[in-house]
């Protein structure tokens, strides 16, 4: 639903809270897919319901959050992960090197 919606569904909220629409009250009107717009709110006329509506709306806004944080973590891990297997590859090549150097220099030795 659209701020200005909202506004006209609203007329009993006072000008903050219909300036903190997006904060306030989508974040819990959007989690909530099955309720009507007309039904959400009608509920916003008990202050204890807007208090609640409020704290829903917090939760989801942080659990996005989270997930957008999680989301920036994985990607991180899959840009250690390869710079991991590349300095492992790297460290191979160069093992192969001495082992050969090695076994080279061993049989001049004995030969």
């Amino acid at each position: 639903m659209q701020k200005q919606e909202f506004e006209k569904r609203t007329p009993f909220l006072d000008k903050t809270d219909h300036e903190n629409y997006a904060d306030w009250f989508e974040p819990a009107y959007m989690g909530a897919k099955d309720i009507d717009k007309d039904d959400f709110c009608a509920m916003l006329k008990d202050e204890t319901t807007r208090r609640f509506v409020r704290a829903v709306s917090q939760a989801f806004k942080a659990s996005e959050a989270t997930e957008k944080d999680f989301a920036k973590e994985v990607i991180y891990l899959k840009d250690c992960h390869r710079t991991l297997q590349k300095k492992n590859a790297d460290l191979r090549k160069a093992v192969s090197l001495i082992s050969a150097n090695c076994d080279r220099v061993l049989t001049e030795a004995v030969a």
